[in-house]
């Protein structure tokens, strides 16, 4: 009897855990760039935008190699650009454009109740962007270059970009 109350109250605790640090993210600005053979699971969990300096020409086996036993569910697109800016809803994102260079626009989750949300920056709210209070980041991404995006980060871009969403169980149920 008691050992099934323990082992009820220590799950829960593992889950309030899990999901405060999910939810958690950095409030300040750093930008991790490296090459692709310094980069590992630590470096990716500090929640910080990385920007890998080598020619990614199939980004796809980052999933199978970086990332193989981190989600569980795995999904990708290209959107064409222009675009409004989107929040990265899933555990991890990565972006890139293979046909040529790009710039993207990177905004801290701490802006993010400055827009009016639905996925995707309401039409309405894209006035606050030249708002003096949102501090946005512009990388420029080579082609072949690759940006991995942190959950709750927001984007945008001029150009078309590819993008790989990734979800663990907490993300595939929230997003």
């Amino acid at each position: 009897m008691y050992t099934k109350i323990l082992i009820s109250v220590i799950v829960i605790l593992v889950i309030i855990v899990y999901v405060n640090y999910y939810t958690n993210y950095k409030k300040d600005y750093n930008i991790i760039q490296t090459y692709l053979d310094n980069i590992d699971l630590s470096v990716v969990y500090e929640k910080y935008p990385i920007v890998i300096y080598d020619r990614v020409i199939n980004p796809t086996e980052l999933t199978k190699t970086l990332f193989a036993y981190s989600y569980i569910y795995k999904k990708q697109y290209s959107i064409k650009g222009p675009f409004n800016p989107m929040i990265n809803s899933s555990k991890h994102c990565i972006i890139w454009n293979a046909d040529n260079d790009t710039s993207l626009n990177i905004i801290n989750p701490k802006f993010k109740n400055h827009f009016t949300w639905n996925k995707k920056v309401s039409k309405d709210s894209l006035s606050d962007m030249n708002d003096a209070t949102i501090q946005y980041i512009t990388i420029k991404l080579k082609k072949d270059q690759v940006l991995i995006l942190p959950a709750f980060w927001i984007f945008d871009s001029n150009k078309s970009i590819n993008i790989i969403q990734m979800d663990d169980l907490l993300s595939f149920f929230t997003a």
